[in-house]
């Protein structure tokens, strides 16, 4: 198993840091609304501010849920059921009244209304743009965590205890608009006709959350609101007024989801994993090939170290010493004979001058020849003893012939 791990070690990388990176990306795509944008109450948003988890309910009770995006400033008639949740972007007065006449006709909208800055009905007043069409208006107070219904309205199903946990409400500048919950004198939701339509309005997102639909009553709100239209299938999220005002293209939704910075990550891990792994790029670079030093140079390198070193005693001593193995090898006698017995015995089977060779060969046996002392003895040597090399192959021995070339030739060159 070990050596199957250690034979496909270069996947395996490559798998932990691709699924590294993926946990990575999703981890930083935590409920941080501060990286959503402010988009509070986004049916596409999973985060507990946000209102994915109604979008999903009303797709299970088996409603058709869509989303107004883009560049829609109204929604069409098949929508039956608009919601507008906290929006984060203004409502042009264009907006406004197409959205108003769309409700005139027969369109249910339930709304939470925002605070943007902008001129609004009242001097000083921030409004998101329809709530000045709506007669309708946020006001600030004392935190409220719950509320209880004023109106006898919620019967189907029942509900009588709302968490809210807002500290604004609804100011209703229409005589037409009813409220439904409230805490004393402050309004937390209300509804009005409008034509053949109907609003709903409410100053608390907790009422459509993620994490506050299912607190207490809350569910009950909607439910009974979706009681009073029985005949609606058709429900929209208005998501063009929480920031997305175009169709996302591929560029922005790969930026903007964790999965497609896991596949950039991806994509920029393979690459270099390639880089590393891979074949290379480029021309092969050719080592240089340097011409064969000859076995000459060695020779010589040698002898001119012997002469730096002043070796000449130690170079006299091993020649003669390779010189008489070499002879009592081809005579078949002891290489400590004297020099006299070695070149008589020579002499008997090679024409060789026995009284010259016997001069040459007690010298070298004498200390102290000096370099150029050492050098004459040794050219002689080498041309008494070339009849040796014109005989058959057994005369010829190690470090005679060639090492006493090669030593001469070192020598006469320094």
């Amino acid at each position: 198993m070990i050596r199957l791990l250690l034979r496909h070690r270069a996947p395996l990388m490559l798998a932990l840091l691709l699924l590294g990176g993926a946990v990575a990306a999703q981890s930083a795509a935590g409920c941080d609304q501060r990286s959503l944008g402010g988009r509070l109450l986004s049916s596409r948003d999973a985060c507990p501010a946000g209102a994915l988890a109604l979008a999903l309910w009303l797709d299970q009770l088996g409603y058709q849920v869509g989303r107004m995006e883009g560049l829609a400033a109204s929604p069409d008639e098949s929508t039956e059921l608009l919601f507008v949740l906290r929006p984060t972007r203004r409502f042009d007065r264009a907006e406004a009244r197409a959205t108003l006449d769309w409700v005139r006709r027969g369109g249910v909208l339930v709304y939470v209304p925002s605070m943007l800055p902008g001129e609004g009905a009242a001097p000083g007043l921030p409004s998101d743009g329809l709530a000045d069409e709506l007669a309708l208006a946020l006001r600030f107070g004392p935190m409220v965590e719950r509320v209880a219904p004023s109106f006898p309205f919620f019967s189907a199903p029942p509900g009588s205890r709302f968490v809210v946990q807002s500290s604004s409400g609804l100011e209703l500048r229409d005589d037409t608009w009813l409220p439904l919950m409230g805490d004393g004198g402050r309004v937390l939701a209300a509804a009005r006709l409008l034509g053949r339509g109907r609003v709903y309005a409410a100053a608390s997102e907790a009422l459509f959350t993620n994490q506050g639909l299912g607190e207490d009553d809350n569910a009950t709100f909607l439910l009974n609101v979706l009681a009073r239209h029985p005949t609606l299938r058709a429900v929209a999220f208005d998501e063009r007024h929480h920031g997305i005002i175009e169709p996302p293209d591929l560029a922005g939704v790969v930026r903007s989801s964790p999965w497609g910075w896991a596949l950039m990550y991806a994509a920029a891990v393979s690459f270099g994993f390639l880089v590393w792994g891979g074949r290379r790029f480029g021309p092969a670079l050719v080592p240089e090939r340097t011409p064969r030093r000859s076995s000459g140079e060695y020779v010589t390198a040698f002898a001119g170290l012997l002469q730096r070193a002043r070796a000449a005693d130690w170079a006299q001593a091993q020649y003669t010493h390779l010189l008489r193995r070499h002879l009592a090898r081809t005579l078949g006698v002891r290489a400590d004979l004297p020099a006299a017995d070695l070149a008589r015995r020579l002499a008997e089977r090679w024409p060789i001058d026995s009284a010259g060779l016997a001069e040459r060969l007690a010298a070298l046996d004498r200390p102290r020849l000096g370099e150029r002392g050492l050098l004459v003895h040794v050219r002689a040597l080498e041309q008494m003893l070339r009849v040796l090399r014109g005989g058959d192959g057994e005369t010829r021995g190690p470090s005679t012939s060639s090492g006493r070339a090669g030593m001469s030739k070192g020598w006469r060159r320094h």
